[in-house]
């Protein structure tokens, strides 16, 4: 790592700074001190840049390069990839708002020039200005007025007590669930004691999402205010509730990682089945196939985890068009061969899934017939069944303009990058039970 004064001449990072809505939130006078205070560090390639459970002493702004942010659920777990970083974003922040040890490693994924602001700084010239506080009564307030509680507690933290009325958003996982949240209402975000909501808060404010700090989290929450509340909720008033949220929670924190690997690998897979059919084609129009399929990865992985989502939630429905084994595959014409193959491909999929996951996926049916709070894995409504998955993809993928041969490749990649990880994630469940 190297260390050199900031160039005087502003780039692309500057402008993505002045940009950011942190940024805009900040009076004209902090902003130019953080300018002047910002120092230039450079990384090599597939160095590593934080540390999970380091102390938290900068924070980062991305100047030219792209890096990998990952976080291993416990010491022997295999690591699990969050996000990808570019120029313009910011990161190192959750350790210095909340005083915690870095929850996440930060890994250059190429030669990565960051410009870092200290941590006393940091705290004065925008942490402080830009979070916002609500007592208790000023929360009940709020949420008359249509504000949302969100609790960033563990499931384990939020079965033992909450505020009724509020959602589980593990902070852990927020960022990967931001697409959830209503943008259209403010929230007011609640913790064990205030600071890891604080975190919590700043992340939402950077993605234009309002929201307060409940101040001194659930331990500011005296005697008087919880008996005499009829917000306060206890484990004994919520039922399945939380072993959903629980199940859930750790269902997408291994699976979406591995949509995102997909997603990835999807461009290279498509690109080698665009080449095949390269000579037959004009350039302009290989070139706008080309770009279409670059855009497609990132609809499907946006869509395809609102839709396993939806499984979660209870709103989403196998239709009678994806049930594939109403096909009569010996009446098909020789018109339909296209839909035969595609349709095999997923029969296939899915039952192989079914045999390579036959003794999980039978214990998450079996585990808990008689517990109401557990029917959520039993039978039919196991909502990680690779059947329920794998439709869950068509779906999604009857919805892009592919060719079938494409749409083959898709599954395919799929199969190879996601389905067949699953026992990992099954058995994360059962170990979690």
């Amino acid at each position: 790592m190297a260390i050199e004064e900031i160039e005087s001449n502003p780039d692309d990072w500057m402008i993505a700074l002045l940009r950011s809505p942190i940024f805009k939130r900040l009076p004209p006078v902090n902003v130019q001190k953080i300018l002047m205070a910002l120092e230039d560090v450079h990384f090599k390639k597939d160095e590593v840049i934080l540390t999970q459970g380091s102390e938290g002493d900068y924070y980062y702004l991305i100047k030219n390069g792209e890096c990998l942010l990952t976080r291993k659920p416990s010491p022997k777990a295999k690591e699990i990839r969050l996000a990808q970083l570019t120029t313009g974003d910011t990161f190192g922040e959750d350790a210095l708002i909340s005083g915690a040890v870095r929850s996440l490693t930060v890994t250059a994924l190429t030669d990565i020039s960051l410009l870092r602001l200290d941590r006393q700084l940091f705290l004065s010239l925008i942490k402080n200005p830009t979070l916002k506080f609500v007592n208790y009564s000023e929360m009940q307030a709020a949420i008359k007025q249509g504000s949302v509680l969100l609790d960033v507690r563990t499931p384990d933290e939020y079965v033992s007590g909450h505020l009724d009325g509020s959602i589980n958003e593990p902070f852990f996982s927020l960022r990967m669930q931001l697409k959830k949240l209503n943008r259209e209402k403010p929230y007011i975000v609640v913790c064990e004691n205030g600071k890891i909501s604080a975190a919590a808060v700043f992340v939402l404010l950077n993605n234009k999402i309002e929201a307060t700090v409940l101040k001194g989290g659930m331990a500011g929450i005296t005697p008087e205010q919880e008996n005499g509340s009829a917000i306060f909720s206890t484990r004994d008033d919520i039922g399945g509730i939380v072993s959903d949220t629980a199940f859930k929670t750790i269902f997408f924190q291994y699976f979406e990682p591995l949509v995102d690997d997909c997603c990835t690998r999807i461009d290279f897979e498509f690109g080698l089945q665009l080449g095949k059919g390269r000579e037959k084609m004009s350039k302009d129009y290989y070139m706008k196939l080309l770009e279409y399929l670059c855009s497609v990865r990132h609809d499907i992985k946006r869509d395809y985890l609102l839709k396993v989502n939806d499984i979660f939630d209870g709103s989403y429905q196998l239709t009678t068009n994806n049930q594939t084994e109403q096909i009569d595959f010996s009446k098909v014409t020789l018109t339909s061969d296209i839909a035969v193959t595609e349709s095999q491909s997923i029969a296939r999929i899915i039952r192989h899934c079914e045999h390579l996951f036959h003794n999980e996926l039978t214990r998450l049916n079996r585990q808990f017939p008689n517990q109401s709070e557990k029917q959520m894995v039993v039978g039919s409504q196991n909502p990680v069944s690779p059947e329920k998955l794998v439709h869950a993809l068509v779906e999604v993928v009857k919805s892009l303009k592919l060719n079938t041969e494409n749409q083959i490749v898709l599954y395919n990649t799929f199969q190879a990058n996601v389905f067949s990880q699953l026992g990992v994630i099954y058995r994360e469940l059962l170990n979690s039970q």
